[in-house]
């Protein structure tokens, strides 16, 4: 498991539309560092993946001499024998931690890359307005 702060997860993709400026200041450091939270999670799941072929390759071998006997054991055997295995099912339960790691920051860089949008629609959007004389509307 990685070090994730929910907290500062939820600061860095709440949007405050009253601090336009200070939302664009931290806009750029934010998308870096979940950027690179995101390369070290994916990393980490690729390494889990290669560790879970690596273990199924092994138990493998170690399954067909296990079930060998006076026929030859059939793949769904072995298939099975692997599955059942505990040090296949460790390598398994580490993948899946790995995958979640990565899907939750991705949650999070993806929706910082929203906020993005939201920020350049904003902005645009204030200055606008900036650029217009105030006017009171009055109905008779």
């Amino acid at each position: 498991m990685i070090d994730f702060d929910a907290d500062y997860a939820r600061q860095c993709v709440t949007l405050d539309d009253t601090n336009l400026q200070g939302q664009f200041v931290r806009y750029t450091p934010d998308l870096y560092f979940w950027g690179a939270k995101l390369a070290g999670v994916k990393q980490t799941e690729s390494l889990a993946k290669m560790q879970r072929d690596v273990v199924a390759a092994d138990l493998d071998a170690t399954g067909r001499d296990a079930l060998a006997g006076d026929k030859k054991p059939t793949e769904g055997m072995v298939a099975a024998w692997v599955t059942r295995h505990p040090a296949m099912q460790e390598a398994e339960k580490a993948l899946l931690d790995a995958v979640f790691e990565t899907e939750r920051v991705k949650a999070v860089y993806d929706a910082l890359r929203a906020k993005r949008d939201m920020l350049v629609g904003l902005g645009a959007q204030h200055r606008a307005e900036m650029q217009h004389e105030p006017s009171i509307k009055m109905e008779f």
